[in-house]
């Protein structure tokens, strides 16, 4: 019983225990793990821990690589300075997709974002001086961006605030239509910005706002030394000296 209780245990051992041959195979694998020189800071890193591009500098030998830390910070800066946009080497475009197991998820998360503003075509931001946040084109509607930021409204044509029940001086539209105002003499409502045209009548205002002022200078009603009306603008019953041209020249 002895005997077996022995040979089973020299068995076990056998068994159990790893031979000599395969330490020395995990030795020499550690061994054996290559390093590349990151071409930013310089310093030696695991090969799995860089990325080789397909790039390369006319006295170079090996390919460019970068470290971890590297590729973070160039994303890093692309997406906090746009002039760093997008990040490159030897001129050519670093993919995210090639960096992206280097990056982090807020850092690919906000490296997006940034993209699409950036390649957003004459871009709105918030008028609001201490947000200044990119609204986004899907905010925009009629002419209004409203930020998702600090819900302030701006104009998408002369990126001021918003013109609120107002016309945009920016606009093609009404810079054209001011151009036909101000030939045929038309006004602005002082209180509401509407257009106002008097065909006949007198120089007293009434907008439907309920503001109330003078056509020829726009002041208040009632505040102004202008006429209260122009013969031209009353209808033609009531011009009493209408017909003294066509009597004058008869005779």
């Amino acid at each position: 019983m002895a005997r077996r209780s022995d040979d089973n245990a020299s068995t076990c051992s056998l068994t159990l225990g790893p031979s000599t041959s395969t330490n020395a195979e995990i030795k020499a694998n550690r061994l054996v793990i290559t390093h590349r020189t990151c071409s930013s800071c310089l310093d030696s890193h695991p090969e799995h821990d860089t990325l080789e591009l397909p790039c390369k500098g006319d006295d170079d030998v090996k390919p460019h690589a970068y470290c971890r830390e590297c590729l973070e910070g160039f994303f890093e800066s692309s997406v906090t300075d746009p002039s760093h946009f997008p990040p490159r080497c030897c001129s050519k475009m670093i993919s995210l997709s090639s960096c992206a197991p280097f990056l982090s998820a807020s850092l690919i998360a906000r490296f997006v974002a940034r993209k699409e503003e950036l390649e957003t075509p004459n871009r709105t931001y918030c008028s609001n001086a201490e947000c200044s946040a990119w609204i986004r084109p899907a905010q925009i509607l009629a002419g209004v961006a409203t930020c998702d930021q600090c819900a302030q409204q701006t104009c998408a044509l002369c990126k001021s605030k918003a013109h609120i029940g107002h016309l945009c001086p920016e606009d093609q539209d009404v810079k054209e239509l001011m151009i036909i105002a101000q030939h045929k003499r038309w006004q602005t409502c002082p209180n509401c910005k509407e257009m106002v045209e008097l065909e006949q009548g007198c120089f007293h205002i009434a907008c439907r706002c309920l503001y109330e002022f003078c056509y020829l200078c726009t002041a208040k009603w009632k505040r102004c030394d202008c006429p209260l009306w122009d013969e031209r603008n009353l209808p033609a019953s009531h011009r009493p000296f209408q017909l003294l041209p066509l009597l004058l020249h008869r005779s």
